[in-house]
């Protein structure tokens, strides 16, 4: 995800007689960190140890709070401006045989905040408070016993969550997860039992079983020349979800127990057979009918993009991929619970103009699809239905209607949520939005204000004073003019285009 960096500059307020001062930044380097054994630590932030690979430091969760990593006094601090609340994102991690959490924390005011881990099987949180006083480092360490509900979720963390603060300034470094007992481990973890599970189309369950002194067992699990790892606690049956598999073929998997000191034992062998294959597309979704000039498209083979789209499975097991059918390619979504599409690098997009979202889905089991646009602070679902399978299902949605309270010119995200059933799969195809009133080349955008585009230009007759301002489909300000003559002519690349003259706007076509 792409970062952003926010400088903060400090600043001092003294009163004389009595001198007291603020600073809006620590002056200071965070505490010296201890030295601690590879083996007994997790870093999640700072420049001492190995910080995980993968780590999203500022996930979009909705917050107001801006995180951003800087440089100061010589060190990396991860930064919260306007603290309300801020996740952290990385993939899964074994806390079973960590004790505590450490962070060193300076806060630009008094505050009482939370610090929650976040497990992704089971799915649950909970939240322990701890104390910070203003304008000073200070040293926090928190027992992972007091996370008392916890215990038996804490080998698949993969958040965690500082919330309750009131607007605080706070900078962070030295964040990780420790275990103070330095003794070395040296004995082999035990697989006490490995079965085979539930089995779908393309995938299927194991359920695991070992020990290990240290309180965290790792399985491998290798078939087909390929290696995962599932986490496990010693002592607690778990269960991992190997995806991605053919269906109607038998694999054969090899699970090796290992542990965080690299200690290794005996192996064992599983194997199980994937159902038969799901159903597939055999015809294309229904060629688009709208004039490229009213589309704002995110993927569709009919239009040319019109921003960049990234898709993110947001920590789920949802598989995504794509499928090709006589040429055509669509998204395939396999085990669908939820993901995320980021539009445009997380830069808002303005749809402004546009009245109607569209989008052709097929599944051969899905029941519950929907849609959610995102603005950064306010999200709305709409429920696709009814959804017919085994045949293409065409939804056009109103923006309007619809997405109400939702801030569309400010969009960053689309999420699609599935209803969370074994196996479900869908694929879809011309995800795009669309002004349902054609604009076509020659537009007038009130009574008097006309635009007449040409090869490489726009001419803009009556414009009468007033303020015009042109937006490529990005939303990035391409020409503006805030006291435009009655008549004047603009130079412009080939493309599609936003206009706004005194405040309306319409879509035109540079040809």
């Amino acid at each position: 995800m792409k970062k952003n960096v926010l400088k903060t500059l400090g600043s001092v307020t003294m009163a004389f007689g009595l001198c007291s001062v603020s600073l809006a930044q620590p002056n200071t380097p965070a505490p010296e960190p201890p030295l601690i054994h590879n083996a007994k630590i997790i870093s999640i932030f700072g420049d001492t140890y190995g910080n995980l690979d993968g780590i999203n430091y500022n996930p979009s969760w909705e917050q107001p709070t801006v995180g951003s990593v800087e440089e100061l006094n010589g060190e990396s601090v991860l930064v919260y401006t306007g603290l309300t609340y801020q996740g952290t994102e990385f993939p899964a991690q074994n806390f079973s045989d960590m004790t505590t959490i450490h962070m060193d924390i300076w806060s630009d005011a008094n505050a009482t905040l939370r610090l929650s881990p976040i497990s992704s099987n089971p799915p649950m949180e909970q939240a322990a408070s701890f104390t910070l006083t203003g304008s000073q480092w200070n040293s926090i360490d928190i027992p992972l016993a007091s996370y008392t509900n916890m215990q038996d979720a804490m080998y698949n963390i993969w958040q965690f969550k500082v919330d309750q603060g009131t607007g605080q300034t706070i900078y962070i470094n030295n964040w990780y997860v420790y275990n103070e007992d330095d003794t070395n481990d040296t004995q082999d973890p035990v697989i006490t039992s490995a079965t085979a599970g539930t089995v779908g189309p393309n995938k299927i369950e194991l359920i695991l079983n070992g020990t290990d002194d240290s309180g965290a067992i790792f399985y491998e699990i290798s078939y087909n020349g390929i290696t995962e790892t599932a986490n496990g606690k010693s002592g607690l049956q778990c269960t991992y979800e190997v995806l991605g598999l053919d269906g109607g073929t038998t694999y054969n998997f090899t699970i090796t127990p290992k542990d965080r000191a690299g200690n290794e034992g005996v192996s064992t062998t599983v194997s199980a057979t994937t159902e038969s294959p799901l159903p597939v597309p055999t015809v294309a979704a229904p060629d688009p009918t709208q004039d490229e000039t009213d589309v704002f498209s995110i993927y569709s083979d009919k239009y040319v993009p019109s921003t960049s789209m990234t898709l993110e499975t947001w920590g789920s097991q949802t598989q995504i991929g794509s499928y090709s059918l006589d040429g055509n390619q669509m998204i395939r979504l396999e085990n669908l619970t939820f993901m995320g599409i980021h539009l445009n690098d997380l830069n808002p997009i303005d749809l402004d103009g546009m009245t109607t979202l569209h989008i052709d889905i097929w599944t051969p089991n899905e029941t519950v699809f929907k849609l959610t646009l995102i603005d950064g602070q306010a999200e709305k679902p709409y429920l696709c239905a009814p959804l017919n399978l085994e045949t293409w299902n065409s939804f056009d949605i109103s923006l309007d209607t619809d997405f109400a309270g939702v801030n569309l010119s400010n969009i960053t995200q689309i999420k699609i949520e599935g209803s969370w059933t074994t196996d479900a799969t869908v694929y879809f195809d011309n995800l795009y939005f669309y002004n349902a009133t054609p604009t076509g080349l020659d537009v007038s955008i009130s009574d008097n204000v006309k635009i007449i585009s040409g090869e490489g230009s726009l001419t803009i007759e009556q414009a009468n004073n007033e303020a015009i301002i042109i937006y490529d489909l990005p939303g990035k300000v391409v020409y503006s003019n805030l006291t435009a003559e009655n008549t004047l002519s603009i130079n412009l690349e080939k493309g599609i285009y936003l206009v706004n003259v005194g405040g309306k706007t319409s879509k035109v076509l540079v040809k």
